[in-house]
């Protein structure tokens, strides 16, 4: 069993991992990952009228969004000097990366989130961070290690995710890898599906969730219902998406209230609800949708995942449905979902990471009957 509280103290004593304070964010940036992060990093800079000079990448050849993608190996020496080099992956641990660059001459290294919070932190909060920690702070990340003790897994999978967004430190437990490519219906914890499941899907963008759900219940389900506000990720996922009479698609956004609300589109996996957005979408709570009754919810809406539990209280009491909650938008994930899914009666928690620097990471509240 890991001593979490040795851990959390060895934590919370030590200092927070600034960025190189004698360097200032260079005017030529260069990306570092072509994968779905370097995408989303792209759309993010969109909104701010900039763009990499180019982009690095192993793997990838030619171009991305009309931006050319070279070899690390290509990369002038001037830039190397010069240029600030932001990366943007997180399917593998990114000290590594640090370090490649570093051996390449590269002086001026990144995380995208750290850039980010400098260059736009209004259009791009999943990179948030937690710096000043109150007593009440501490007193919440430790209930949410006492509801996730039972299982090894989870508690080191949140250590690891407080290291991230409280230390901005990178810190693997190897016998608890990240579960790369094992979220949602593929994770430890989920229970053997019947053929009569309800999934609600809250921000269900491309469609994912959707397609796995179906994968996983071999087309054999009672119900979809998918929720997505952002018009052209809607399009994307009708197109994605088989059409079935099962199926419903919603351009709605899931919340606390039902109304309307400013809302950022166009930014891919990034579009959110927020006070700087560029339309207006309808909300909805999913109190408020009587003719569903989930058997599973998942709540991935950029920040808003706790209004949405709150807006789902006589849902969850009465049908006790399975919950997958993003908890890397917003300081909600630090332990305020989890204090909302703890008080759920008889449902288990746990919390994995599917990605590293603290992405794709998800609560699971279980409810102990099934």
């Amino acid at each position: 069993m890991i001593e979490w509280e040795k851990e959390l103290d060895r934590l919370l004593k030590s200092n927070f991992k600034e960025p190189d304070p004698f360097r200032k964010i260079n005017s030529e940036i260069v990306l570092y990952g072509a994968g779905a992060m370097g995408k989303m990093a792209i759309d993010i800079m969109k909104t701010v009228n900039t763009k990499p000079k180019y982009i690095v990448d192993k793997t990838f050849e030619g171009k991305l969004f009309g931006i050319k993608v070279i070899k690390p190996h290509e990369i002038p020496e001037c830039d190397r000097d010069k240029a600030t080099f932001v990366i943007s992956i997180s399917s593998i641990p990114v000290e590594p990366i640090f370090d490649f660059l570093k051996g390449l001459g590269c002086k001026d290294i990144r995380h995208f989130y750290d850039y980010s919070e400098i260059a736009f932190p209004k259009a791009m909060p999943n990179g948030w961070v937690k710096k000043d920690i109150s007593e009440e702070d501490i007193d919440g990340i430790k209930h949410t290690f006492k509801a996730l003790e039972h299982n090894d897994f989870s508690v080191a999978h949140y250590l690891q995710f407080l290291w991230w967004r409280l230390k901005r430190e990178e810190v693997l437990f190897q016998d608890h890898p990240v579960l790369s490519g094992k979220k949602f219906f593929k994770s430890q914890c989920m229970p053997k599906l019947t053929d009569h499941e309800c999934l609600l899907d809250g921000g269900a963008h491309f469609g994912q969730t959707v397609k796995d759900f179906i994968n996983k219940t071999a087309g054999n389900f009672d119900k979809i219902v998918a929720f997505e506000p952002d018009e052209y990720n809607m399009q994307v996922l009708e197109k994605s998406v088989p059409f079935n009479e099962k199926i419903y698609l919603r351009v709605e956004a899931i919340s606390e209230k039902c109304g309307d609300a400013s809302f950022q589109s166009s930014l891919g996996y990034a579009s959110k609800l927020g006070n700087n957005g560029n339309q207006r979408v309808r909300t909805v709570t999913i109190d408020s949708q009587p003719d569903i009754a989930p058997s599973i919810i998942k709540l991935h809406t950029e920040g808003d995942e706790l209004r949405g539990l709150l807006g789902a209280n006589k849902t969850i009491a009465e049908y006790r449905p399975i919950l997958m909650v993003f908890a890397d938008h917003s300081c909600d994930g630090l332990y305020k979902i989890a204090k909302y899914l703890g008080s759920l009666i008889n449902y288990k928690l746990y919390f994995y990471l599917h990605d590293y620097c603290g992405n794709s990471a998800v609560f699971y509240a279980i409810p102990n009957h099934i």
